[in-house]
């Protein structure tokens, strides 16, 4: 990976952006021509939107029966599909593998209570990277990896927050009471910030709600970078639609509380999308949508949020970038079906930005995830034959080896294409592994694993598990502990929520 140039180079960026030289020509008394001057290409922004306990039912590029999402649709026909695409079975472990690049197991996070979804000190975040590459950085949304120092957003690499606390509106970092509309607090920089009208209402439905008020702040923000020349990542990971289901004002009528939610998240996606394109900014922000944090229960695959089986972690994500060639319109947007993960997602960035990583990252934060540009750019790879990636569902105090864990291997054929798509799923410690082809079964319904011929594949998934395991329970011995009592936080408020113990903690 390429380092950034020096602006004093003319140059913002090293990846493949032609540079364009200005010959200016000036007639002086002389006749002298004025010497070249580079003209340097914008960087381009980021955005990075990820919604909470959503998956594919709940749009209607997917699902036509479900919610009414045509922002979301009209994304999705003009973008880059990654149609095999995995996250975390619940919603701290995926922001953790999405933020760093690595096994949430590794990074200490694989709950989301009992202090087992903060985010380990010396863990490089993707905002870090952003900013040590000249970005501004900004979330709007749900943060869910640790709510006091040194977990918090401005200590982990974002120069604005705009967040609900915890992992949901209502649970215990929240104010009591808090729901998705007023009356409501939510948080800038640690300031409350009661949630109104005048700052939360959406014209199209006269809700105030607070997808509304978040996709008000990152437009403020991104206009204020703009204004300031300087490119900004955006991260935007809505808590909606986890529960508390709230009922926005304006839904359809008889609709349900979650549809009219996912709708009203579909209409802030257009107000996003419009102020890009009537910006200026469209063509050169790579947008990256992850539909969901987690999987959820739906008609394409077997399982639901927190389990093992497909549903439970597979859900789409669209990539748009329109100067790079990565869509931008319907007939350059395309499927792109290889096997790839929000572990795969910063490298990426970092690949597709030709950005420099920190430069003070430790060799025990190496990143897990690949960069998956080659297969946006269709560029294959001498002597490939598949990828491994394992997941596994944990939501204990301690790590547990083979605790609902699936193997995922892609087998390509001589040409290169996808012949299978393996999965080995672990149900758990004492029931035995079970083998699916989901090219061929999506719902997982014909377990191959006791059929003639299968043993040496079921051995070879089982042995990338083995191989797997040592780095993602690296650090499961280390308590990730709030220090108490540092000039960037005097005060310091403790939860019950997050209790070290093998007993269920109070939740609100």
């Amino acid at each position: 990976m390429t380092s950034l140039k020096p602006a004093s180079l003319g140059c913002s960026r090293s990846f493949a952006v032609r540079q364009k030289w200005a010959v200016l020509i000036g007639f002086s008394l002389l006749g002298c021509l004025v010497p070249p001057r580079a003209v340097a290409a914008p960087r381009p922004n980021v955005v990075v939107i990820m919604p909470d306990d959503l998956s594919y039912d709940d749009y209607s590029y997917y699902n036509p029966q479900g919610p009414r999402t045509p922002h979301v649709d009209a994304l999705g026909r003009e973008s880059v599909r990654l149609t095999d695409f995995h996250v975390s079975p619940t919603c701290s472990p995926s922001r953790a593998a999405l933020m760093t690049g690595r096994s949430n197991n590794a990074t200490g996070v694989w709950h989301t209570i009992l202090g087992r979804y903060f985010l380990q000190p010396g863990e490089v975040t993707m905002a870090e990277v952003f900013k040590a590459n000249g970005y501004g950085t900004a979330l709007f949304g749900k943060w869910h990896l640790g709510d006091s120092y040194p977990f918090r957003p401005r200590d982990r690499g974002f120069d604005h927050a705009v967040m609900i606390r915890g992992g949901g509106i209502d649970q215990q970092h929240d104010f009591w009471g808090n729901r998705n509309d007023p009356p409501a607090i939510l948080y800038r920089d640690d300031q409350p910030v009661v949630l109104s009208a005048a700052n939360g209402r959406l014209a199209s439905d006269g809700s105030v709600f607070a997808t509304n008020y978040f996709t008000s702040q990152a437009i403020d923000y991104m206009k204020e970078r703009a204004a300031a020349a300087q490119p900004f990542f955006v991260y935007l990971p809505y808590n909606v639609a986890h529960g508390p289901q709230d009922r926005p004002a304006g839904a359809r009528p008889g609709v349900d509380a979650h549809t009219a939610t996912v709708e009203n998240l579909d209409r802030n996606v257009g107000r996003l999308l419009e102020f890009l394109d009537q910006s200026g900014l469209a063509d050169n922000t790579l947008l990256v949508f992850v539909l969901g944090d987690n999987g959820m229960a739906n008609g394409r695959y077997r399982g639901d949020k927190a389990t093992a089986y497909e549903a439970g972690h597979r859900v789409p994500c669209f990539l748009r970038w329109k100067n790079a060639g990565y869509g931008g319109s319907n007939e350059r947007a395309r499927e792109m079906p290889r096997l790839v993960s929000h572990l795969d997602l910063l490298p990426t960035l970092i690949d597709l930005l030709g950005m420099h990583d920190v430069a003070n990252r430790g060799p025990q934060f190496t990143m897990h995830g690949r960069s998956f540009k080659p297969l946006l750019d269709a560029s294959p790879v001498a002597g490939e034959t598949g990828r491994t990636l394992v997941v596994d569902n944990q939501r204990e105090e301690n790590l547990v080896k083979y605790k609902e864990g699936c193997v995922m291997r892609e087998e390509l054929d001589r040409a290169g294409k996808i012949a299978h798509q393996w999965r080995l799923v672990i149900p758990s410690v004492t029931k035995p592994a079970e083998l699916y082809d989901v090219m061929a079964d999506p719902r997982e319904k014909n377990n191959l694993a006791a059929e003639p011929g299968r043993a040496r594949l079921v051995e070879a998934l089982k042995a990338a598990y083995e191989a797997w395991w040592p780095t993602a329970s690296a650090t499961a011995e280390v308590y990730t502990r709030p220090v108490l009592g540092t000039a960037s936080e005097p005060a310091t408020c403790l939860y019950s929520h997050d209790w070290h113990t093998t007993g269920n903690v109070p939740w609100n």
